[in-house]
């Protein structure tokens, strides 16, 4: 009987390590995943993760003409918890190359920033945390060694842009560019945004919100509407959401494309695969995402 209660014990630590040793579990408590949620006459699916401790962290991978799948796979199989990924950054040319300003690891990917559009400059640090700069105020502030002193204006400043590839290079950070919907507690996409867009077509959408709650914790809100509709009136929508129901007081908005690559997954604390979330004919696999932000626990 002492013989079977040890084998069981060994068997039960074994599995234990398994699982650890696999990065196939995460924290509970960290991540709470709720699916098919009612507000205002709509229906979403959402995740919240919680930055407490820096033990849920973000990553984004970018690729030119080849699938990101590839990358995605080495980096979960480095003993990585994966919570969900969506691709995030915009595409062009066909469908295969990315847009806008995009670093990795800071390497240089794409340059381009355009003077109109996609006024949110997402900064993934190396470590982990992600913030996000309003392009159209100019007033970028770099954190960490070799930082210059003054905000930059990458968009209208030439030795500003330099001096930010510089920093993205030492710093090894990670940047891209998307719609920004919200900063500093302000919803910011004009009235007339949804008529006077080229792409004001209704869709499923999909954004990232992060701010505060109540208590001062930092939470990373992932939200997927269930039906399609316009960008400015879903943002809005799920804007208000996060603030009512969640008490968020949002640091930012910022739009995660569902157009050119509907990619999108979530994944349970043992590391299979979540399906409670709702898909559509748009919703593409991971194999054809050509960027993807990547939320795991470690």
């Amino acid at each position: 009987m002492q013989n079977a209660k040890i084998t069981f014990f060994v068997h039960i630590l074994l599995c234990l390590f398994f699982f650890s040793a696999n990065g196939q579990r995460y924290d509970i408590n960290f991540v709470d995943i709720y699916t098919n949620q009612p507000y205002n006459n709509d229906y979403y699916d959402y995740i919240v993760m919680k930055r407490d401790q820096n033990r849920v962290k973000t990553k984004y991978f970018a690729e030119n003409f080849a699938s990101v799948e590839s990358e995605f796979n080495t980096f979960k199989s480095s003993n990585k918890s994966i919570v969900c990924y969506a691709a995030a950054g915009y595409l062009t040319g066909k469908y295969n190359q990315v847009e806008n300003l995009t670093i990795e690891n800071g390497e240089i990917l794409e340059r381009n920033i355009p003077k109109d559009r996609f006024d949110a400059l997402v900064i993934v640090y190396a470590n982990g945390g992600v913030v996000v700069s309003d392009l159209r105020k100019g007033n970028l502030r770099l954190q960490g060694s070799g930082a210059p002193s003054h905000d930059l204006d990458i968009r209208n400043n030439t030795w500003h842009r330099n001096s930010f590839f510089e920093w993205c290079k030492a710093e090894k950070a990670t940047v891209f560019q998307t719609h920004l919907l919200a900063h500093n507690g302000q919803f910011i996409l004009p009235s007339n945004a949804d008529t006077n867009s080229p792409n004001a077509g209704k869709r499923l959408r999909r954004f990232l919100i992060v701010g505060k709650d109540n208590n001062g914790k930092l939470k990373h809100l992932i939200i997927n509407s269930r039906s399609d509709v316009f960008l400015r009136a879903g943002a809005l929508q799920c804007y208000n959401f996060a603030k009512e129901v969640l008490g968020l007081n949002v640091s930012f908005m910022i739009n995660l494309d569902t157009g050119a690559q509907n990619v999108f997954g979530v994944y349970n604390s043992n590391g299979t695969k979540f399906t409670g979330i709702k898909e559509d004919e748009s919703s593409l696999p991971i194999n054809k995402a050509h960027n993807l932000l990547v939320y795991y626990y470690e």
